[in-house]
């Protein structure tokens, strides 16, 4: 029997085939203490905190980035490469459509460990788990169109695919009580690294976190190592490489991506109130607050105009890349460098946009003391923005501050809102 500390709700727990003991679904555990899946959502909020490393400390062993890139390069190719494997093998398994299938059956368990630790020896017992396991539900998420609707290819992994550390192989803490400069030390491969983290202004989020981490208040999850590319003009020390077939230099940033379950903030103190915040066909957001006059408006005339501009550059780049122009490998390889450092460059101000206004209008709900926020986004002005990720944004932080959330509008999205209102204003 299992008792949750804070509600007395009584859980019966069964051995399993080897005799030891698993915690219910949804229930988690800190030292001694146990919480059932309600209070541990009232109290605890998943979160994940990003970093970039700015080096290895070489303790002990003298690291450099030199070694670094190295084990980090066998890292990624050991990860890489078994995934590649275990979707194919996924696949393998599974069924096939035949003229006699009426609907498509569920997929049965398969047991790849032991070809993966046969397959790559290199890589950790915990990280062939955590790989396998994301691998897998990345597979069910798209059997359905692979299989059945075949409107789908079997997903590849590129290099270099995130190496993956659990929470029993990564530690965080200072470098010294004086000298509060965040180390991580983890497990990669058959050995030990420790890496500084970049700790500067504009990360007063991500630092807080990780201090919670080292105090003992977060209970830390899974961290996973990866690159990200940096601009042309960032001078920071990391990696270095070349795009496919000839292409130009490219510079990488390494990133740290620590998951962990941080403690939720405590509620608006004041009489709170409803903030009705919307979406128009006109306009990006209204917010209303109830019982006062006057309403929050966003309006983002110039996000609006990003994407129609970003629609346009991508029809007149496909029509200018068609076989029959007959480009040298060469130049077509530059252009799709462009392309890509297009696309990238619309993604990250777009991802920065969406932080920068869901953090605004949380921060007037803060300032006047509001205690729920009422989200309808049934009136889009463009469809492709990504509001989904939108509403993701908004939801967390208003958990970070104490606010509840409640999205109480999906409804028809309006394809031509956005180009009808850029071309009316020239």
């Amino acid at each position: 029997m299992m008792t949750c500390i804070v509600c007395g709700v009584v859980k019966e727990i069964k051995p399993d085939k080897r005799g030891s003991v698993r915690l219910p679904r949804g229930w988690h555990r800190v030292g001694e203490a146990s919480y059932c899946a309600g209070c541990w959502g009232k109290r605890y909020v998943l979160r994940a905190i990003t970093m970039p490393v700015a080096g290895p400390m070489g303790d002990g062993d003298g690291m450099d980035w030199v070694e670094l890139r190295k084990r980090l390069a066998e890292a990624w190719q050991q990860s890489t490469g078994m995934a590649n494997w275990a979707i194919t093998e996924l696949a393998k398994a599974d069924v096939v459509r035949n003229p006699g299938m009426e609907k498509l059956k569920p997929m049965e368990g398969v047991y790849l460990y032991p070809g993966a630790r046969a397959q790559y020896p290199g890589m950790t017992s915990s990280s062939v788990v955590s790989l396998l396991h994301a691998v897998e539900g990345k597979y069910r998420k798209t059997r359905l169109e692979v299989i059945w609707r075949n409107s789908a290819s079997l997903p590849r992994f590129k290099y270099p695919m995130p190496y993956p550390v659990n929470a029993q192989n990564w530690s965080a803490r200072y470098l010294s009580e004086k000298e509060r400069v965040p180390l991580v030390e983890m497990r990669l491969g058959e050995s030990r690294v420790c890496l500084r983290l970049a700790a500067r202004k504009g990360m007063r989020r991500q630092l807080a976190a990780f201090g919670e981490i080292v105090e003992g208040k977060a209970v830390p999850c899974e961290l996973a190592i990866y690159r990200q590319r940096a601009s042309e003009g960032d001078h920071r020390v990391g990696m270095s490489g070349k795009e496919p077939a000839g292409g130009a230099g490219v510079r990488y940033r390494v990133m740290v991506k620590m998951v962990a379950w941080l403690l939720k903030k405590e509620g608006v103190k004041g009489d709170g109130g409803t903030l009705e915040l919307r979406t128009e066909k006109d306009r990006f957001w209204v917010g209303k607050i109830e019982g006062k006059e006057g309403e929050w408006v966003l309006n983002a005339d110039h996000v609006l105009r990003w994407v129609v501009s970003h629609r346009r550059r991508l029809g007149r780049m496909s029509e200018d890349t068609k076989f029959e122009k007959r480009w040298p490998s060469r130049k077509r390889v530059q252009m799709q460098d462009y392309r890509d450092k297009f696309l990238r460059k619309h993604h990250d101000r777009l991802n920065s946009w969406i932080h920068q206004a869901s953090a605004s209008v949380v921060g007037y709900a803060v300032r006047n003391r509001v205690g729920r926020v009422q989200y309808d986004d049934s009136e889009r002005l463009t469809s492709e923005f990504p509001w989904h990720m939108l509403t993701e944004r908004l939801k967390y932080k208003c958990e970070d501050n104490g606010i509840e959330f409640a999205e109480v509008g999906k409804g028809d999205v309006e394809g031509k809102g956005a180009e009808t209102a850029v071309e009316g204003e020239s």
